[in-house]
């Protein structure tokens, strides 16, 4: 398991998490918005559970590098809230954008 990881698990452990939901650090799962940014000019990344951070919150040059930017954003702003005493941000369920199919 990488270090940070186990740091991360370890942090939950002291927030009064359980053994058995610090396991599942990894799949803490929280949505991910990203839209490419003609006015960035790149893929620009919106964290819709987090209400108090500046949105967007990070970007990436291409698509992977968003996605990947988004993920350890989040493993700061749950690090953080763990480390201030803060509760994390409730799952939401947003509503499925319907697919156009093409003629």
């Amino acid at each position: 398991m990488p270090k940070k990881i186990r740091e991360l698990k370890s942090m939950l452990l002291k927030a009064g998490f359980t053994s058995e939901s610090a396991r599942g650090i990894k799949t803490i799962q929280y949505t991910i918005l990203i839209q490419w940014s003609d006015e960035d000019n790149c893929f620009v990344v919106f964290l819709p559970e987090f209400t108090n951070v500046m949105q967007p919150c990070t970007h990436g040059n291409t698509y992977l590098e968003a996605v990947q930017n988004a993920q350890e954003v989040i493993e700061l702003l749950v690090e953080t809230a763990i480390e201030k005493g803060e509760s994390l941000p409730k799952r939401q369920k947003f509503q499925a954008i319907p697919v156009l199919q093409a003629a």
